[in-house]
């Protein structure tokens, strides 16, 4: 046997083409275990990844690749033209001006996030992709195609775009909601200061602030509901309840504004009652914001029909109006927020584009579901509310008269001087006994020096605020015990708990109405 020589002709030892051959076996196993590596990495990714020759035929793909491009598997792409799947698919641009293949037949970085991909089947979808050029000893050979669907990314940023909208047509819509109340409770006070009006005008006057007053505060009530009920924060006071009663109080309450637009409002209901399970409150908040929207949007002159009705364990409300109806592009979207019919520029018909939210929302913590239906503008609507029946009968509730205690005496803890004059002038015309105090320090001095049974302390006052008013009375032993009551613009419901956390009793919020006022008054 002759001896192995290398290129020297010098003999070669066996140990050395030993170390060799473990070299190269141990090089093998370490490509080997790359490749295992690389394999393994493409397989998990989420992102498609695929190659290309510079002819622009496929040369690798992962799974995600596959699935996104609707081929059963990896292996079936390979050898495959990829142009029908670029950017530039099915002919609109060719080869040669399609970014992604141009850019790496140049050998250029390309990214976009604007394209579609085409799938097997011939459908799109949105893609962000990267394309990387591969050369190998300086020669081009192809490029490596990253791509991730953007279909989701997409939406959202059409939806976000969507509630930029709604936001800044809310806000236009809020500020003019505001300012019509505004101007007229301005011009009739302005009115009423006025030395030779005539007594009847300075009444005619009155009715428009008490009126104007009343619809800014349903305003922010409603906004202030839709925050609440989208938190969950939420609670009703179910009991068992006739669901007429609601109707009944709604139509009554609205009668003015069905008056106003010359439009018949026509109840149609059972002569016996029609129970359910609810808030007997929330109930006719239901029936009024359906009663007001078909007002609105009705012609002059038309008819609003409700029927109330039990069909097996279902209550219904149906509420037909013959007005302006709902486009078929808008009645997917009737009952989200901020979402109205067409306005003209006068904005008529008024709202903030809350009402049928609050209702959807309503109706769906009283167990029900709420439909609209309409045949199209100018073909009125039809909105159909189904709560659950109830067959228990309700229990009788004693009632206890509205009254006032004469010489009960209120420290009133206000920084706003017009709020806390008025208010002071409406509580004394009740009979009560009140000492005034702007701020909470001032607060301090006149509880401890009057010895009142109630103090309403507003919580936004300079220097020391309300909760710390609170505070301060209920860890003085000096202060006799009295009725602390929030009386305040706060009114989220971390604000009522932080309230009670401070050593209020009762939380209400502004502006509150003088007969809630009165009978918490009345009942302490």
């Amino acid at each position: 046997m002759s001896p192995i020589r290398d290129a020297r002709g010098e003999i070669v030892g066996i140990s050395a083409i030993g170390r060799d051959i473990t070299q190269l076996v141990a090089t093998r196993r370490d490509v080997k275990e790359r490749e295992e590596h690389i394999r393994l990495l493409l397989e998990s990714m989420a992102e498609g990844v695929y190659g290309v020759d510079l002819a622009g035929s496929c040369t690798f793909a992962n799974p995600s690749c596959a699935r996104m491009l609707g081929y059963d598997d990896a292996a079936s792409i390979v050898g495959k033209t990829m142009h029908a799947h670029h950017p530039a698919a099915n002919g609109v641009e060719g080869v040669d001006s399609c970014p992604l293949e141009g850019g790496a037949s140049e050998g250029r970085n390309v990214h976009a996030d604007d394209r579609a991909f085409a799938r097997r089947d011939g459908t799109t979808f949105p893609v962000e992709f990267w394309s990387h050029p591969v050369s190998v000893g300086g020669r081009l050979v192809g490029a490596v195609v990253t791509f991730i669907d953007i279909a989701e990314r997409k939406k959202a940023e059409s939806e976000i775009k969507v509630a930029a909208r709604r936001r800044e047509e809310f806000l236009a819509m809020l500020s003019h909601e505001l300012r019509n109340p505004l101007a007229a409770v301005l011009n009739a006070t302005t009115l009423m200061c006025t030395p030779s009006v005539e007594p009847t005008m300075v009444e005619q006057a009155r009715l428009v602030v008490q009126r104007q007053a009343a619809h800014m505060a349903r305003l922010l009530d409603d906004l202030l509901d839709v925050a609440r009920i989208t938190r969950g924060a939420v609670g009703l006071q179910k009991r068992v309840t006739d669901l007429r009663e609601g109707a009944k109080a709604a139509a009554e309450a609205l009668r003015p504004l069905f008056d106003a637009h010359r439009t018949e409002l026509v109840l149609e209901m059972p002569e016996s009652p029609l129970m359910v399970f609810g808030d007997p409150d929330r109930l006719q908040q239901i029936h009024a914001n359906l009663f007001g929207n078909a007002a609105a949007y009705s012609q002059h002159g038309s008819r609003v029909h409700v029927v109330l009705s039990r069909e097996g364990r279902e209550t219904y409300i149906r509420v037909k109006d013959r007005g302006m109806g709902i486009g078929p592009e808008l009645l997917p979207h009737i009952f989200e927020l901020f979402v109205q019919g067409e306005q003209n520029l006068d904005r008529s018909r008024g709202g903030l584009g809350i009402g049928l939210t609050l209702v959807k929302m309503l109706v769906e913590l009283h167990g029900g579901t709420v439909v609209a239906e309409s045949e199209g503008v100018g073909k009125g609507s039809e909105f159909i509310v189904r709560i659950p029946a109830c067959d228990q009968l309700p229990q009788a509730e004693s009632v206890r008269p509205l009254g006032v205690v004469n010489g009960k005496k209120i420290v009133l803890v206000e920084d706003h001087e017009d709020s806390r004059q008025l208010l002071r002038s409406l509580l004394e015309a009740k009979g009560y006994s009140v000492v005034e105090a702007a701020d909470g320090h001032a607060a301090l001095s006149a509880i401890r020096a009057s010895a009142p049974d109630v103090a309403l302390v507003d919580i936004g006052l300079p220097g020391m605020d309300g909760y710390e008013v609170a505070r301060t009375i209920r860890g003085d032993a000096a202060i006799q015990p009295l009725i602390l009551v929030a009386l305040t613009g706060y009114g989220r419901d971390s604000d009522v708990l932080r309230a009670k956390d401070a050593g209020f009793d009762h939380h209400l919020t502004k502006p509150v109405r003088p007969e809630v006022l009165e009978r918490l008054l009345a009942s302490l």
